[in-house]
């Protein structure tokens, strides 16, 4: 079997690429890299114009090489310019994106938490004392997640009970009961 890598320069920093697996993995798709520098995350790019069995090194050197790198636009380190690789970087390096993605997601799971307590006082209002959050995996579809409410503690058998009418083809897939 034939596979490409290839190192290049660009401003000084050495990228590496590689094609991707599904390219040889599927007869008919077309020519898809992976690029990748030290820091800097990975990006792809295709030629719709090429498959694994029209494939050369040279078609890999060629697309590998109008990859461009560009100072980031919050703190200057190198990423990759949105014009010439795809990626959901948006011009910023590696470390400012992973911060905004991480700041992101701290202030959904707060709401999370914050929704959860909510739900909470509510159900121990209405007299409920311990909940169970689960997952039930159905027989087809996606499992999902799911919060059911005791007066109580539940015994192993009542939780059971709730994953098995939840639709769940297992029934130990849950974290101890929580007092509310």
């Amino acid at each position: 079997m034939k596979t490409y890598d290839y190192r290049f320069d660009v401003n000084g920093i050495e990228l590496t690429s590689a094609v991707s697996p599904c390219v040889w993995m599927y007869p008919d798709y077309p020519l898809q890299i992976s690029v990748q520098f030290k820091g800097g995350g990975v990006a792809y790019l295709k030629n719709p114009q090429k498959t694994w069995s029209t494939t050369t090194e040279q078609d890999v050197i060629d697309l590998a090489s109008t990859v461009k790198l560009q100072p980031c636009s919050r703190c200057s380190k190198p990423a990759y310019d949105p014009a010439t690789v795809e990626t959901n970087r948006g011009g910023l390096c590696e470390s400012c994106f992973i911060s905004d993605l991480d700041a992101k997601f701290q202030k959904l799971v707060k709401q999370e938490e914050e929704a959860v307590r909510r739900r909470d006082r509510s159900m121990r209002k209405k007299g409920y004392t311990h909940r169970v959050s689960g997952w039930v995996h159905p027989a087809m579809g996606e499992d999902m997640n799911m919060d059911w409410y005791f007066e109580g503690l539940p015994s192993k058998a009542q939780i059971e009970k709730a994953l098995r009418e939840a639709g769940s083809q297992v029934l130990n897939d849950y974290q101890e009961p929580i007092e509310i």
